[in-house]
């Protein structure tokens, strides 16, 4: 009897976080799921909007508090923004209008005619370039910039500072909204939904351990700061973050709290997980600053301190305790009708 070797030109595919594994599962099944939660949402054409919403924390309060300041969804994506999504960030933010795609109606009719059962393994592979959807990232820069208005780039490099300064924070909090997700997500349809709605980059095995313990022994308003500023440190291309350089931090943005030694450790290990992909950021950043209008090099327009920055600009600190209040509360954060108001 002979055994049959895997091919090596078709690698197993699967989606993880942790122990949870969606492995083998039709593609009718997770349509089932996407069905049965339509009541939550509608964004009938957005696979797994309604499941997302019903049932993950900071996905549901980003939407009400979106919607509620008056935010739109649109489903005819602007051409800068099929062209390269990130340039259009600028357009969305004037519009205050997210772009989606129904990837519904396709894979409803791929799954009929298939002439045998399609897997969701199949349907999701990078080869095959499903759309996905970034609603609640780009509503988060909304709510960001709502709360933080990007300021008017003037010639200095003090005025570059401070608007690179603020796209940073954009793009720290929609990616911290991304990654609080992970506390909620217990199944395998919480996971393959969300890995169709986000960038994919908070589902890194060990984070998620990490995020529900920073939460469980510190609070959801210690986790999410601690959070936002690890993934902002990242945006200034550094590769990680020491236990003494995660005490001093601490003390700045969370100077009640007290912290073992022995919690530093592993809340640099968190904080530091946060810090990826700096190749790339150099590379679109440095794109997208000179298309911004910058005219310093990007090594030198970011050579200052984060944190200090943070913490010494009234307006910028109280926005971002605001948006604790906001991803955990949602429009029941005094600071929803406050801004409203606005």
């Amino acid at each position: 009897m002979t055994r049959r070797r895997p091919n090596p030109l078709v690698p197993p595919f699967d989606l993880s976080l942790g122990d949870l594994r969606i492995g083998p599962m039709r593609l009718a099944e997770l349509l089932e799921a996407h069905d049965h939660a339509q009541r939550h949402t509608r964004l009938s054409e957005v696979l797994g909007d309604g499941h997302l919403y019903s049932r993950i924390g900071s996905y549901r309060a980003i939407r009400d508090v979106f919607v509620g300041w008056g935010g739109r969804f649109e489903n005819n994506p602007r051409p800068e923004y099929v062209a390269m999504p990130f340039a259009g960030l600028p357009g969305i933010l004037t519009a205050w209008a997210v772009p989606f795609v129904d990837n519904v109606t396709l894979l409803r009719k791929l799954d009929q005619r298939a002439a045998r059962p399609l897997l969701v393994q199949e349907a999701m592979h990078p080869a095959l370039g499903l759309a996905k959807n970034f609603l609640l990232h780009e509503a988060s820069h909304c709510i960001l910039d709502r709360l933080a208005p990007l300021p008017k780039l003037e010639r200095g490099l003090a005025s570059e500072r401070a608007v690179v300064y603020r796209m940073f924070m954009g793009e720290a909090f929609a990616n911290t909204t991304a990654a609080l997700c992970l506390l909620d997500i217990r199944t395998k349809h919480d996971l393959a939904f969300y890995a169709l709605n986000d960038y994919g980059y908070a589902l890194a095995p060990t984070r998620a351990d990490l995020v529900k313990r920073a939460v469980d022994r510190f609070g959801f308003t210690f986790c999410f700061r601690a959070m936002f500023v690890g993934f902002l440190i990242g945006k200034f291309l550094a590769v990680g973050i020491g236990a003494d350089q995660v005490s001093l931090v601490l003390s700045a943005i969370a100077p009640d709290v007290k912290t073992k030694r022995s919690d530093l450790s592993w809340l640099a290990e968190l904080m530091s997980s946060l810090m990826t992909g700096q190749v790339f950021l150099y590379h679109l950043n440095t794109f997208y600053f000179k298309i911004s209008g910058m005219r310093t090099p990007l090594t030198k327009l970011i050579a200052f301190d984060p944190v200090d920055a943070l913490v010494n600009d009234d307006a910028l600190s109280a926005a971002f305790i605001s948006l604790g209040e906001l991803v955990q509360h949602g429009v029941n954060a005094p600071v929803f009708e406050q801004s409203k108001k606005a």
